[in-house]
This record gives structure tokens, C-alpha cells and sequence, in this order.
């Protein structure tokens, strides 16, 4: 006889080991689909900023600081709207500060390499280590940070920048301002100096205390052709150190030439029997006029009428009247060589006599000119030369007014 009762013990035992297995499995499924959804959830990292620096201070002697200067040397570019350089001074927390990137002289607010971040006039007396970190607060990261120690030292002064105004290429003929930005980290700038080829030796600078810069106005030289020199720029201390910096400065010849023009109509009263006038002789295009200059001549034309007086047996006789045409024409006014710059004008003023018509008659009678109509003008003519010694010449006749209607005796 078979145990029917050992043989159901052992089918239930069977059943049950595989319920269990598959619980355990949904189980882990169910743990490891959780865990998955929650790590997918979790946000990536912020993309991190690759970019280098390099930095120095210029100390004072007994330390304080002048100035300090951060340059990009590669990498992605820092933007205004998210960045902060961040100074500490290990000696003077209190003097700690944090900048923008325009407060740098980063005008357009776009730090990209091969730029240039610096401030001055700053002034800590006993610094330590200074501790500098630029932070991306856009992406909250540390961007570059660097400790300097300051060391007082003894050295020339040091050119942050120069320049010309207008910037080159210049026009001959034209002014220019050259300028230079000068700091001197041990003791003060006692002067600074320049040499410029076919315009000046050593010529000094001058301080400007509005733009805070050494500068001083030239006049670019005349040259056959197109020209680039080398100035040479000299900075002195006052404990005696120079430095010098070259600058090229390029001379060009003007597109087109100067060109005149008698503008406006000539303005004329009477004074004290003399005609005063006043002409303008305005560039209106072109470069320099030079050696320009102007002349004017007064032509005074007119109608009389007069009679021929003389003596006969019975008295007196008047032939006539007879009509007579004149004119006056001789010159009132000259000036000397000048020159009119580009866009500019001189104002020319003179006086000179008007007459009135010739007298007429002969003999012994007496008697008068019949009335007179007499026309005033003034004939201006102008040369000049522009930079390649070609002349040119304009002129215009302007009419000042008229006088007559009277007898003359």
C-alpha cells in the first residue's frame, strides 16, 4: 500500500518554494525600477569652465598697493552678468572686496583671452599674502584662484598704456595727441618724455589730471609718401629708474585735397567814411590748406553827370550836360602765408576809402557835377597749397552796397 498522506506533503512543499521565488524577484524588480527612476531624476553636474590666469601687484616701498593686474591666458571666455573676482588681503580683512569685470576696464563686460583685468590706487598698508579667486556664479563654481606675496621693491615705473588720438594711420598735416598711462609702484612718475621722428627730439609730456594720462599734441609731419616710424617713449621715477616703450605711428597722405571756399557773403557797413568788411575762407573738405592767402581788391564803377565850365566874352559858359562811366579798382588787402586746417575757417577783416566819381570842369567858372551813381564791390582772391606743394586758387566778386544821388562840387 502506498503513504497517500508523505506524498501530498511533499507536492505542497514543492509549490511553495516557486511562490516564493517569484515574489522575491518582483520584489527586486520593483526595488531596482525605484532606484533607477530616482537616480534619473537626480540633475547632472554643471558643466565646468576650463580657463587660466595669470596675475602680479605692484607693491609701494613698505608695501601698500598700487595696482594689480589679471590677464586670461586661455580658456572660455568670462562674462559680466556672472562673474566676481574676489580680493583678500591675509593681514587686512577689512580691506576685502570683490569686483565686476567692467569695474576692471573690461568695458564691454567680455573677459576672453589675451584681455587684461586690473585696478589701482588700491591702498593697503600691510597686505600678507593676497588672495585672489575668480568665481563663475552662473554655474557656482571657482573658476581660477592664486595667492601672490607682496614684497616691497625698489623699480622703474611701468607703462600700462599708450596710444595716439586720433589712432593711426594718421593724415600729414593733421594734430594728434600722444599719450601714455604710467604708474610707479615705488615712489612717483617724475616725468615722462618722447621722440617721434621728422616731427621732435626728446619732448616732454604733460600730466593731465582729467584723464589721468601724460600727453601732449603734435602736428604730423609732410612727407613724399605713406611713412611708419617708431616713437620712442621715455617714463622716469623719481628715485632715477627709466623705462621705454616703442610705439608705431603711421603717416599717411590724404585721400583728396584741401578745398576753399568764400563763404559767407562778406559782411559791410559804412565807419567813419571807410567800408569795414569781414570774409570768411572756410575748408569745407580735404586736409590742410597751407600756405594759403588771400587778397582783395575794391572796384568802385558808376554814371556822373557834369558840365564843362569856362570863361568866355560874355561870362561864364556851361557846355553840357555830358554823361561819364568810371571805375575805380586797386587792392585793399593782403594777408600773409597761413594755413586753414580741415573743416575750419579764418575770418579776414579790413578797412578801405570809397571814393566818389573823378572831378570834372575847367576854367575859371565855378560850378558842380550833376548827381552820381556809384556801385561798390570787392573782388577776393585766394591761393594755397596742399601737402605736395599743388596750388590751387578760387575767387568770388561780392557787391558791399552803393552810394550817389548827390553833387559834387
Amino acid at each position: 500500500m502506498y503513504n497517500l498522506n508523505f506524498s501530498r506533503a511533499r507536492s505542497k512543499k514543492g509549490v511553495s518554494d516557486i511562490l516564493g521565488n517569484i515574489l522575491i524577484l518582483a520584489i527586486t524588480v520593483t526595488l531596482f525600477s525605484t532606484l533607477f527612476y530616482w537616480v534619473s531624476t537626480i540633475p547632472p553636474p554643471p558643466s565646468s569652465v576650463k580657463t587660466d590666469f595669470t596675475a602680479y601687484v605692484l607693491p609701494n616701498t613698505g608695501a601698500p598697493i598700487t595696482y594689480i593686474n589679471i590677464t586670461n591666458i586661455g580658456g572660455s571666455p568670462l562674462y559680466e552678468s556672472g562673474t566676481i573676482i574676489y580680493i583678500s588681503y591675509q593681514n587686512d580683512p577689512a580691506a576685502d572686496n570683490h569686483y565686476t569685470i567692467e569695474q576692471g576696464g573690461i568695458a564691454d563686460g567680455s573677459w576672453t583671452p589675451g584681455k587684461s583685468w586690473s585696478i589701482s590706487g588700491i591702498d593697503v598698508s600691510n597686505p600678507g599674502a593676497i588672495t585672489i579667486s575668480i568665481i563663475d556664479t552662473s554655474k557656482n563654481v571657482l573658476v581660477w584662484s592664486n595667492q601672490l606675496q607682496v614684497q616691497a621693491t625698489n623699480i622703474p615705473p611701468q607703462f600700462t598704456a599708450v596710444g595716439t588720438t586720433p589712432d593711426s594711420p594718421i593724415i600729414m598735416g593733421d594734430s594728434f595727441v600722444l599719450w601714455a598711462k604710467v604708474v610707479d609702484p615705488t615712489t612717483s612718475v617724475a616725468s615722462v618724455t618722447v621722440s617721434i621722428p621728422y616731427i621732435t627730439g626728446s619732448s616732454a609730456l604733460a600730466w593731465d589730471t582729467n584723464s589721468q594720462q601724460w600727453d601732449s599734441t603734435f602736428a604730423a609731419p609732410i612727407l613724399s609718401q605713406n611713412t611708419t616710424v617708431t616713437a620712442l617713449i621715455t617714463a622716469t621715477g623719481s628715485n632715477g629708474l627709466t623705462t621705454e616703450i616703442a610705439l608705431s605711428i603711421s603717416f599717411v597722405l590724404p585721400k583728396s585735397p584741401p578745398t576753399l571756399e568764400i563763404t559767407p557773403a562778406p559782411q559791410s557797413y559804412l565807419y567813419n567814411s571807410l567800408y569795414r568788411v569781414s570774409v570768411f575762407i572756410e575748408n569745407i573738405g580735404g586736409r590742410s590748406a597751407l600756405n594759403t592767402q588771400v587778397t582783395v581788391y575794391y572796384n568802385g564803377w558808376g554814371v556822373a553827370t557834369y558840365y564843362n565850365h569856362h570863361s568866355n566874352f560874355f561870362g561864364c559858359k556851361d557846355d553840357g550836360p555830358y554823361t561819364a562811366y568810371y571805375s575805380w579798382w586797386y587792392p585793399v588787402y593782403s594777408s600773409g602765408s597761413t594755413m586753414i586746417p580741415s573743416l575750419g575757417h579764418n575770418q579776414y577783416t579790413f578797412n578801405f576809402p570809397v571814393y566818389g566819381p573823378p572831378a570834372y570842369g575847367n576854367g575859371y567858372c565855378t560850378g558842380g557835377n550833376g548827381p552820381y551813381t556809384q556801385y561798390n564791390y570787392i573782388y577776393v582772391f585766394v591761393t594755397w597749397q596742399d601737402i605736395n606743394g599743388n596750388t590751387y586758387s578760387t575767387s568770388q566778386n561780392f557787391y558791399i552796397g552803393s552810394n550817389g544821388g548827390t553833387t559834387a562840387t
